[in-house]
């Protein structure tokens, strides 16, 4: 499967605003975490279509996203997937990222229930 149209330009900032948020929750780098926010934002502001975008090549061309980001843009539009983030989502319990959705529960909130609490669900 290769740049499927049915990936938007909302699924891939949605992508890269997760791999932010988990990378968030893992303590990793904290310009590798801002990067990934600048990339999902600057794909939010992106008028032509990201898979159009990366059809001709060009996703280092959109400002905020450079060769890492591009190839796991380009990853996810061919699979549907980012490996780095399937890695990730190994490593968080599924509950500690869900516990995202609850109002006022950032990244480093949630990272602090999981490891302090043990808390990994919110049910």
């Amino acid at each position: 499967m290769t740049n499927t149209p049915t990936l938007t330009n909302q699924d891939v900032m949605a992508a890269l605003e997760k791999m932010a948020s988990l990378l968030q929750i893992v303590e990793a780098n904290r310009f590798q975490i801002i990067a990934f926010q600048n990339a999902a934002e600057a794909v939010h502001s992106l008028a032509p279509d990201i898979n159009t975008v990366a059809a001709e090549g060009k996703l280092q061309t959109i400002p905020g996203i450079g060769k890492s980001i591009a190839a796991s843009i380009q990853e996810f539009l061919e699979t549907g997937k980012i490996a780095d983030m399937e890695k990730l989502l190994e490593e968080v319990p599924v509950g500690v990222l869900e516990m995202l959705q609850v109002p006022d529960v950032g990244p480093k909130t949630a990272r602090r229930l999981w490891q302090e609490l043990n808390v990994t669900s919110v049910a």
